[in-house]
């Protein structure tokens, strides 16, 4: 119990910090079981039924409203999801994982956390609520770079690849864009038009399109 909340103090200085508190859930797990275990000790040492009571009411009454407010917050009325996967996106993904090999890599558009301010409701496209690995996990293709926060915890440097990402997607200087998806070996671009800000132009840096419908469009090198 104490290595599951010394470790994390000690040695998890990088990434999210809310990612040093989901470690100590170890130390709480364990932490649980000592409690119950005092609890019944407690039980056993008052004899009268009447403390016994008193000690069980406080116990619930300290425990029971945290786990109703968290049932309310996530299950109660008016909620929704945080976020979703379309089956336009689904249609894409699939398109994607049938017509590419497995070891073709996948650019994406950098995460925009601007870009979920675009949908007022609940839930919100994947792209948009967070940067997660969606596309490596339903096509079973690997990404140049996504997951930016997972990648920061393990120690990955992303600083470099995020800004050659969006100096592609910009197209400031046409030949540098070729050179690099070239360098990198992509090839496949995707990209959720909601994610679109400026113009780009597929055809300047040798992209034809491989596949499009309402929400997705893929361009292939």
């Amino acid at each position: 119990m104490l290595t599951g909340f010394v470790m994390p103090i000690l040695f998890v200085q990088k990434g999210i910090i809310y990612n040093n508190i989901q470690f100590m859930q170890y130390f709480l797990l364990i932490f649980g079981f000592y409690g119950a275990i005092t609890i019944y000790k407690l039980l056993m040492f008052f004899k009268t039924k009447a403390v016994r009571v008193v000690i069980m009411a406080v116990l619930i009454t300290f425990s029971v409203p945290t786990v109703i407010g968290n049932l309310a917050e996530f299950y109660g009325p008016g909620t929704n999801p945080l976020s979703k996967v379309t089956n336009a996106q689904l249609e894409a993904l699939k398109y994607l994982k049938d017509n590419s090999s497995p070891d073709d890599i996948v650019l994406n558009q950098p995460y925009n956390k601007y870009l979920k301010d675009k949908f007022k409701f609940q839930p919100k496209p994947i792209y948009a609520w967070y940067s997660t690995a969606f596309i490596p996990a339903l096509a079973g293709r690997r990404t140049y770079l996504s997951s930016e926060e997972q990648a920061l915890i393990t120690g990955y440097p992303t600083e470099e690849r995020l800004e050659k990402m969006k100096s592609f997607f910009r197209q400031e200087d046409l030949l540098l864009d070729k050179q690099f998806l070239e360098s990198e070996s992509i090839k496949f671009v995707y990209i959720s038009k909601d994610e679109i800000e400026q113009p780009f132009d597929p055809s300047k840096v040798g992209l034809k399109k491989f596949f499009e419908n309402g929400e997705v469009i893929i361009y292939r090198i």
